[in-house]
């Protein structure tokens, strides 16, 4: 019986070896996908704050705002636009007429619903309200096709990456019968 008991131990020993082995792999993933996700959300909060002051760069994301526009107005009338931002389901963040735009795409110009609450906290800083409330209305129809997902085709509405994602619920609920940000 002793033998068998230290037969089974072994076992359940080399069991737990492997499921930590396991783990280990899987938290070097998360890490790793933490970190992606901390560059990409770090170039996200760069793009809002080009746009939010008219210094884009020219790149291919929000900040591709026509930069030689005479005025801020402008720049921003580009997110009511469906030839380059707006969408049925969210703003693009890529423009939709740029070559490199695929909605289906990670970054480039999937709808994210916490870079459409802080473009439309813009809109409201630019006290443009009727863009604040279309991108509030773009963003619940993405946010609820999509079954509340981390990003979505702006186009279909079709989910992205995680699903459900708590910002997707946030960004859905602050533009439901709220006084605009800022007010």
């Amino acid at each position: 019986m002793a033998n068998e008991d230290i037969e089974s131990n072994h076992d359940e020993i080399h069991d737990v070896q492997e499921v930590i082995v396991v783990l280990q792999d899987a938290i070097a993933d998360l890490v790793n996908d933490l970190d992606m996700i901390s560059a990409d959300l770090l170039m996200a909060e760069e793009s809002i704050a080009d746009l939010e002051t008219g210094q884009a760069d020219g790149s291919t994301r929000l900040d591709d705002l026509d930069t030689n526009a005479d005025d801020t107005n402008t720049r921003v009338n580009q997110l009511e636009d469906d030839t380059r931002f707006a969408a049925p389901f969210g703003l693009a963040y890529v423009a939709r007429d740029h070559p490199s735009y695929r909605p289906d795409l990670y970054w480039r110009g999937a709808a994210w619903p916490q870079l459409n609450h802080l473009a439309r906290v813009a809109a409201v800083r630019w006290g443009r309200m009727d863009l604040a409330d279309e991108i509030a209305s773009m963003t619940r129809r993405g946010a609820v096709r999509s079954g509340f997902a981390e990003l979505w085709d702006p186009e279909t509405g079709e989910a992205r990456g995680v699903v459900p994602q708590t910002w997707a619920a946030l960004a859905a609920v602050d533009t439901v019968d709220q006084p605009p940000i800022g007010e």
